[in-house]
């Protein structure tokens, strides 16, 4: 039985995936967070006729945005991850290595 060298490689693209995963799952949980305080505040406030409630709820409303941003630029990670090793499978070494350094670059920032 031969094993696979790129197996480490293939193991550690997993390891991150499940990690971004997580990432993912936090970031849902806080902007889903955000949206029911800032519905909440605003549906209050509007009820209430009191603009010091739904004023500010709007301001927590946006700060969805980044929460937003995070999930998508994890998810072009992850798929830059999935498709890297069927990518670099297809390559010669050399040019194989260049790809991966590539999209370490661009992974890390």
């Amino acid at each position: 039985m031969t094993s696979d060298p790129n197996q480490a490689m293939y193991d550690r693209i997993d390891t991150v995936l499940a990690s971004n995963k997580r990432a993912e799952q936090i970031v849902i949980g806080m902007s889903v967070m955000i949206f029911l305080i800032g519905s909440a505040l605003i549906v209050a406030g509007v009820l209430n006729k009191l603009p010091a409630i739904y004023a500010p709820a709007a301001i927590i409303e946006a700060f969805l945005y980044w929460p937003i941003n995070k999930i998508l630029v994890i998810r072009k990670e992850n798929i830059a991850l999935a498709a890297a090793p069927a990518l670099i499978a297809t390559l010669p070494p050399e040019q194989a290595a260049a790809e991966m350094v590539k999209l370490l670059e661009k992974v890390n920032g």
